[in-house]
Formats: C-alpha cells, sequence, structure tokens
C-alpha cells in the first residue's frame, strides 16, 4: 500500500498539465462574441445570455425554473398570509374565528403559518440560486464558445529529471498537446 501511494506522489508532483488557449475567431460579417455581454444580458433579463450565446434551448428550462420557483414563493406567500390572518383572529376572538384549512386550533394554524413561511422563504433563496446560476452558465458557456473541439489531442507520459541547488529528483511527467491548428466555430 505505501509503495502505491508514493508511486502515485511521484506521478501527480511530476505532472505538467498545460490548457487551453483561447482562440479569438472573428467571422467576416459578426463582431467579436463579449463574454461580459453574455454575464448582463442574463443578469437583466434570464436565459438573455443564452440566447445571445446561441443556446436557445437552454432559455425555456431557464424560463421554467425561474418561473416555478416564483410561482412557489407566490402560492407559500399567500398561504402564510392566509395563516397569519387566521391567527391574528383567533387570538382576538376566538369565537368569531377564521378557520385556516378548517381548524381554529391555535396551535395547528400558527404551525401551517411557520411551515408556509418556512417553504416561501426557502423557494426564494432557491429562486436566487438559480438566478445565480443562470448567470454563471452563460458566462462559462460564453468563455468555452470558440474553444477548439477538434478530436486532434494527445497525451505523453515520460521519465523526467529534475535538478537544483539542493536536490535532485527522478520522477514521471505528464504531458498533454492539443494542436491548436484550427479554430472550429459552433453556431
Amino acid at each position: 500500500m505505501n509503495r502505491l501511494v508514493v508511486l502515485l506522489m511521484v506521478v501527480s508532483f511530476g505532472c505538467s498539465v498545460f490548457g487551453q488557449q483561447p482562440q479569438k475567431v472573428k467571422s467576416d460579417n459578426s463582431p467579436e462574441h463579449s463574454v461580459s455581454k453574455a454575464a448582463i444580458l442574463s443578469a437583466v433579463l434570464p436565459g438573455a445570455g443564452q440566447i445571445y450565446n446561441k443556446s436557445y434551448w437552454k432559455a425555456p428550462i431557464i424560463w421554467a425554473g425561474l418561473g416555478f420557483f416564483t410561482y412557489q414563493y407566490i402560492d407559500n406567500n399567500n398561504k402564510y398570509q392566509a395563516a397569519k390572518t387566521s391567527y391574528l383572529s383567533i387570538l382576538d376572538n376566538p369565537q368569531t374565528a377564521i378557520p385556516y384549512n378548517g381548524t381554529t386550533d391555535l396551535t395547528q394554524v400558527q404551525f401551517y403559518k411557520q411551515t408556509a413561511q418556512n417553504n416561501r422563504d426557502m423557494f426564494m433563496v432557491f429562486g436566487i440560486l438559480f438566478w445565480g446560476l443562470n448567470i454563471v452558465e452563460a458566462t462559462v458557456d460564453a468563455h468555452l464558445l470558440h474553444f477548439d473541439v477538434s478530436d486532434n489531442l494527445s497525451m505523453h507520459i515520460a521519465p523526467s529529471y529534475q535538478s537544483n541547488l539542493y536536490s535532485s529528483n527522478f520522477g514521471l511527467s505528464l504531458n498533454m498537446d492539443i494542436s491548436h491548428k484550427k479554430a472550429v466555430k459552433l453556431d
């Protein structure tokens, strides 16, 4: 087991990984694609950044998700307001109280009110997180729009020797070669 750990440490310390450099592809009749514009569009109008990135199929998913969270927020807020009204009427005058879900029991109405309030707040937080995810997705998609996605990738593993003033180290080197012959524009 110790030999496996040492081998993994040697391989991981000797690895060199280089990422692909972004290539700006500009067609003759269209302006350069802006990452910040995609992020701003998605922040102002959810789904607009996805449309700007020409990922048209993602916009209805964004709209459906935000619609779901908005509907749940409104529904739970209405339940909370009704339970709160019932709760306050029970406190004022138990004989003429407004029932909620068929009950005028103060403990049950308070439980319904608290549950609706918690659900309302939870759906608001999830909606805000989903809106932020929409912005992040549009930004990442805009960054990756013009990357070379060809099959011309290769990987080489070779022994390496590194020395400096204080020590010498043997290990394995992992080199990934990503050819930058031609950028592929996806429309």
